[in-house]
């Protein structure tokens, strides 16, 4: 039971790194992400022959969430019936059974304070060396290069985009882990993991500073509010109140610290990339409104079932993303795939039968997770339901059905829902 969830958890880690490569000779080419997806099958067989073992059983019982959950993967699959391109719809629906698998591995998985506590161990690990990573990406360190070689290349070309366009480019997963990361720094009684934890803080607000995109930065924002909603008693304590007001001095102190040190670097930062000061940061807000408008007209094609996941991009005019220097052609590229907002995309490649079914599912989720705000009692759960929303926030502005984003998307959901089957309460 133990390998089973240290081996499930840590090919879950490698989903929140970039893709890197585990083997290339020749043609012959293996990356971390692709081990990941190829295992999953593998671990499906392991519940379905220790299914008693590994809490199954819950599956079988007529859960809201799991018929929602059901409902929407069957609205995703019904849109191939219009799908020009058979490979982009293949390659949105692999992400999507990607993330509903992870969804049942942790539902099942995460049954008992234990199995919670070895998540935490590997993610944090997993936290530390994706820290170090991007900061020495940041920072321009030399080993910064040698790291780009072993990435997958399109994440380099991604990277290098947005490195022209004044931006660091990273995914924002591990930003949304912040009021995980709080809960630790207040309630683990163990200083070396407190100090440990508080740098972790630091590092990460730095780098959401020092990235230059808006919403990474909103992303941080919106993590800060868990810290007010621990439990009832957690302000009546002064040692909180004196350890939480240290943590504001210091994050405040970064922020001004990476602003200070994108302006020289980059000539600009997030003051100028909200105020819209620069021509891209407008043209970027243009055409995501531009987006919207073309989802809206796609998905009135094939009101019903859409146009096909991942198939958004052959309805779009592509006017735009010739004449342009090849930075600006990929950046243009990649962004009218999408139309970088999760309702809009869902209405133009799933139709209706998606909208009103990704609508129910949150729905559900807002509902049963205010509840648990309001009345429940458990500070980890609170801060699950926080890194939850934090990044869902991301689909809002970005695209939405990438396997990252849809792999920890599903996990943290898979946790939650866990945790309210089980009723245990975690402690350090």
């Amino acid at each position: 039971m133990k390998v089973i969830q240290i081996t499930f958890y840590s090919l879950f880690a490698l989903f929140l790194l970039p893709s890197f490569s585990l083997i290339n000779i020749g043609p012959i080419m293996l990356y971390s992400h692709h081990l990941s997806l190829m295992s999953l099958p593998f671990f499906l067989l392991l519940f379905y022959i220790e299914k008693n073992s590994l809490a199954l059983p819950i599956l079988s019982k007529p859960h809201t969430v799991i018929v929602l959950v059901l409902m929407f993967f069957i609205s995703q699959a019904l849109s191939i019936s219009n799908a020009i391109n058979s490979f982009a719809f293949l390659g949105d629906f692999k992400n999507i059974t990607t993330g509903i698998i992870i969804f049942f591995l942790a539902l099942g998985l995460i049954k008992n304070k234990y199995s919670l506590s070895l998540f935490h161990s590997i993610i944090i690990i997993t936290l530390i060396v994706w820290t170090i990573v991007h900061l020495s990406i940041s920072l321009e360190t030399l080993e910064s290069a040698f790291l780009f070689k072993l990435f997958h290349p399109k994440y380099v070309d991604l990277f290098h985009a947005h490195l022209d366009n004044k931006k660091i480019f990273f995914e924002t997963h591990f930003l949304s882990l912040l009021p995980v990361l709080y809960y630790f720094f207040f309630y683990t009684k163990n200083k070396t993991k407190k100090v440990g934890i508080f740098f972790l803080i630091v590092i990460l607000t730095y780098l959401a500073v020092i990235s230059n995109f808006r919403v990474t930065f909103l992303i941080f924002l919106s993590t800060l509010p868990s810290l007010f909603f621990f439990n009832i008693s957690f302000l009546k304590k002064l040692q909180n109140i004196l350890m939480l007001l240290l943590l504001f001095m210091v994050m405040g102190s970064v922020i001004l610290m990476g602003m200070s040190l994108s302006k020289h670097i980059m000539s600009t930062d997030l003051i100028d990339r909200f105020s819209l000061v620069d021509e891209s940061s407008k043209t970027s807000i243009e055409t995501r409104f531009e987006l919207m408008r073309s989802a809206i007209e796609v998905g009135s094609i094939y009101p019903l079932t859409g146009v096909g996941l991942g198939n958004f991009y052959e309805y779009v005019n592509h006017s735009q993303v010739l004449s342009q220097t090849p930075s600006q052609k990929m950046l243009k590229e990649s962004s009218y795939r999408d139309p970088h907002n999760i309702f809009f995309k869902v209405y133009a490649e799933s139709g209706l039968l998606g909208i009103v079914a990704i609508i129910l599912l949150l729905g559900y989720f807002i509902s049963t997770d205010g509840k648990y705000i309001i009345k429940n009692t458990n500070p980890i759960m609170r801060s699950y339901i926080f890194v939850f929303w934090s990044h869902f926030l991301y689909s809002l502005f970005n695209p939405s059905f990438a396997l990252t984003y849809l792999a920890f998307f599903w996990m943290i959901r898979g946790i939650i829902e866990g945790m309210k089957e089980e009723k245990f309460y975690f402690s350090d």
